[in-house]
């Protein structure tokens, strides 16, 4: 009896999933997931286009900001730093702006202050800032700041261009950050310019801005029972803060966005050196590069201009010469007062309750006809975790995305019309909290596998292998070509890894990071079908705490960002131990991708424990003040 039922289960989803693969049940607008891709130009880093999927199958999810008495009342505003770092210093320029710290620094707090008149919030701001990230980011960090390489030009002089891969916590930048604005916040205070505190969790502060941001949230939802009436609104461009907002289930939380775009004179840019580079792939010319110049301006803490001569310096530090803290009245002081009205056009906010709302609407109206019936009961809380919990498949900051679920294809659209299904037949839900039930998660992927032979034979045609296009061997290729493997044993260990890579991620959106080591040791992904021989359903993570500061800036920065480093890790690189891991030439596969940042970087994957080991030992010659300073940063409340 038990076998029959096993055996009519089985049948059900394969007829499911043979439905879903002849779209005979459309409950969305789809694209079809094989036709060729139209380069977009307006395209950013990441997953933004979850936003952008977000808000075309949602559209009265997006709002534009209204600068009147309309505009939405904020009792507590939060700002993912980073994002207002980027924006102000290069943005997504064509070309690199020239690195004027004064100009650079008083464009980052006017823009802060700029957004404080611009929402008015009433109780506080929180302001987080990325630090120290966890191992599982460090990868993508570091891909992304290679990658950055190629926004350059040979011909280029960088010694007098502002660097982006200076926005990395233990640079001296993201230290003169901090510096500035815990003063600039005193002066507020001072001043008597705004009524509001402010909660200020600098780059010395472990974590991501955004999940700083978050665990602040779900912490003071517990502590204070009146938290979660107030309305909050999140500054970012992060398409994240839209699936941590989704599972804090608050009904009052919006995104304030930037309306951004991305010149496609930069992708082209990229494009063209990463084409240069790999032409050349053994040539020494390869690892040539421009160092910048180091800044010799010296000021004391005050950000008064200090006279010390070598020798006494070298007498204090041991030899290491500390580079100085900015001139922090110079960029605040004469902006104090200073606001420029932001134009409310250039801003959108999207509205989580609304979203959640609309979620919850669409699928109950498809439901409801399925069954034909009214009032179709489910909990709309589990049903939004369990979509942010699916929405991993098509890829984030910590994994890559399955082979045949691309978001940019419609696989967003694939995945809703396999959860209505799976709702409407079983009415249950996948994951509760950070628990999966894994033989639920398999009914999902089931469908979803079915497309998988149909995407490979349109990469083989299109990419001229005829291995794709051959339903008997285009696994076999696959893993052999992107992994160099065959062993179904070591198969097996990456499905291990990458379902464990789900439970990490699903923890980190619930309740924060589960562990500071785990790391996803592959570029590629497995393929969606192989996934469905997982058995195991629990793992257990140990917790441990962020690596340093510098482990983190050195274990993320290419080589031909060095001077970034202090002095006693510059020469780092060419330790027998740690070179490998930065080598000269370096394969980039574009993997069937036309956006240069999405292309895979075969770098290898960085061992931290040994780059801190190393640095353990150089540190005896960093002052014990910098290296305190650097290391053990706490959040900062301020009183106004």
């Amino acid at each position: 009896m038990i076998a029959f039922i096993s055996l009519w289960v089985l049948c059900i989803i394969n007829v499911m999933a043979y439905c879903i693969s002849l779209n005979k049940y459309k409950f969305i607008k789809s694209y079809n997931l094989y036709n060729k891709r139209k380069h977009q130009q307006n395209v950013l880093y990441g997953i933004p286009r979850m936003y952008k999927w977000l808000t075309s199958y949602y559209p009265t999810v997006r709002e534009e900001l209204i600068n009147n008495e309309k505009q939405k009342s904020v009792d507590i505003f939060y700002i993912d730093m980073n994002g207002v770092i980027h924006h102000c210093t290069h943005a997504n320029k064509e070309k690199l702006p020239i690195y004027d710290e004064h100009e650079l620094f008083s464009n980052i707090l006017q823009y802060l202050k700029n957004l404080f008149y611009l929402i008015k919030p009433k109780k506080l701001i929180y302001i987080g800032v990325d630090g120290v990230s966890p191992k599982a980011k460090m990868n993508q960090q570091r891909k992304r700041r290679f990658l950055s390489i190629f926004k350059i030009n040979d011909n280029d002089n960088t010694s007098n261009l502002f660097n982006p891969n200076c926005i990395t916590t233990g640079t001296d930048f993201m230290y003169k950050i901090n510096l500035s604005l815990n003063k600039w916040f005193k002066i507020l205070k001072k001043k008597k310019v705004f009524e509001f505190d402010v909660i200020f969790s600098g780059s010395d502060v472990a974590g991501e801005g955004e999940h700083k941001i978050l665990k602040y949230i779900r912490e003071n939802c517990k502590r204070d029972s009146n938290f979660k009436n107030y309305n909050h609104c999140i500054y970012g461009l992060d398409a994240d803060l839209i699936m941590l907002s989704l599972v804090t289930h608050l009904n009052n939380i919006f995104i304030l966005r930037d309306k951004f775009k991305i010149s496609n004179d930069l992708h082209n840019n990229m494009l063209e050196n990463i084409e240069r580079t790999q032409n050349t792939f053994n040539n020494d010319e390869y690892n040539s590069f421009n160092e910048p110049q180091n800044d010799n301006i010296n000021y004391n803490e005050e950000g008064e201009n200090i006279q010390l001569n070598e020798k006494s310096m070298n007498n204090i530090l041991g030899g290491y010469k500390i580079p100085f803290l900015p001139k922090v009245h110079k960029y605040t002081k004469e902006y104090y007062m200073k606001y420029e009205s932001l134009n409310s056009n250039d801003f959108e906010i999207l509205d989580i309750y609304k979203l959640r709302n609309s979620i919850k609407t669409q699928i109950a109206t498809y439901i409801n006809k399925l069954k034909k019936e009214k009032n179709i009961v489910f909990s709309i809380s589990r049903v939004v975790d369990d979509i942010v919990f699916l929405s991993f498949l098509v890829g984030n900051d910590f994994l890559p995305h399955i082979p045949n679920i691309d978001i940019n294809e419609g696989s967003m659209n694939e995945i809703l019309n396999s959860y209505i299904f799976y709702i409407y037949k079983y009415s249950n839900y996948i994951t509760y909290k950070d628990k999966v039930h894994i033989e639920r998660l398999k009914i999902i992927l089931k469908i979803l596998s079915a497309q998988e032979f149909e995407y490979f034979k349109k990469r083989g045609i299109n990419e001229n292998i005829s291995e794709f296009t051959d339903e008997q061997k285009y696994k076999k290729y696959y893993y052999l070509h992107k992994f160099g493997l065959e062993d179904p044993k070591e198969i097996q260990n990456i499905v291990k890894k990458y379902i464990e890579g789900l439970f990490w991620n699903l923890h980190y959106y619930h309740f924060g990071c589960a562990s500071w080591y785990w790391e996803y040791p592959y570029h590629y992904a497995p393929l969606c079908s192989d996934l469905l021989s997982f058995e195991k359903s629990d793992f257990f993570f140990e917790k441990g705490k962020p690596y340093s500061a510098f482990t983190h800036l050195i274990s993320v920065l290419p080589q031909k960002d060095k001077n970034l480093l202090p002095d006693a890790y510059k020469n780092i690189y060419v330790e027998d131990e740690v070179k490998s891991f930065f080598p000269e030439n370096v394969k980039i596969d574009p993997n069937g991708k036309k956006e240069t940042w999405e292309y895979i970087v075969h770098l290898p994957f960085i061992n931290c424990n040994m780059i801190n080991k190393i640095i353990t030992e150089k540190s005896k010659t960093i002052s014990k003040l910098k290296y305190k300073l650097r290391y053990n940063g706490k959040e900062k409340q301020i009183y106004l």
